[in-house]
């Protein structure tokens, strides 16, 4: 949940307010404190960011493959400089953010491993409350 609360906190703001090298030179912590209104706002932009850390850092480096496109069974393995990176306030705003393009990919491939591994887990419990009767 906090990869997505964190996404869609701050995309609103930034979508065509930044260009892309403009972008990619403004830190995690930079954009919170531009463009998230308010401190409530503020600390809920840092709370989610810390669940969005340990999502990464539980589940980036078991995925091997960004997204793949319309009519591709698997997509384009990630380039090992989008391997050993963290996410962290000194992180560009760039990779936390979904996108189709560049290291934006990146924070499109863990939300839709994320968004798997939710729905694979709300299976489980389906099948199990149909074999128990619940």
């Amino acid at each position: 949940p906090d990869v997505l609360r964190f996404q869609t906190m701050l995309v609103p703001r930034l979508t065509r307010a930044l260009d892309m090298e403009s972008a990619r030179k403004l830190t995690v912590k930079d954009a919170i404190e531009a463009y998230a209104k308010g401190s409530g706002e503020k600390r809920a932009c840092y709370e989610a960011l810390q669940g969005y850390s340990k999502a990464w850092e539980l589940a980036w480096p078991g995925i091997k493959h960004f997204v793949a496109d319309a009519g591709e069974e698997v997509g384009e393995r990630i380039p090992d400089k989008f391997r050993d990176i963290s996410v962290s306030e000194a992180s560009p705003i760039t990779l936390l953010l979904a996108s189709d393009r560049d290291e934006g990919r990146c924070a499109a491939a863990i939300t839709m491993e994320l968004v798997k591994r939710h729905n694979e887990f709300l299976s489980l419990v389906a099948v199990f409350l149909r074999n128990t009767g619940q």
